[in-house]
């Protein structure tokens, strides 16, 4: 197994707090609230979500 050492007990977004769900599964649905960011955002983005989805394994 891996150990993951967490270096903040502060990881905890409030804003994210506030997202449920419901509302998630309602923008999938109906496509309000989409957002458009630029290719180099989306490209930085996704290294990180990578790296993420890679600890997780």
């Amino acid at each position: 197994g891996k150990t993951v050492v967490s270096l903040t007990k502060y990881f905890v977004c409030p804003n994210m707090k506030k997202t449920q769900l419901a509302h998630v599964y309602e923008s999938l649905l109906t496509g309000n609230h989409e957002i458009s960011i630029s290719n180099e955002l989306a490209n930085k983005a996704r290294i990180s979500l990578v790296r993420m989805l890679d600890v997780a394994r």
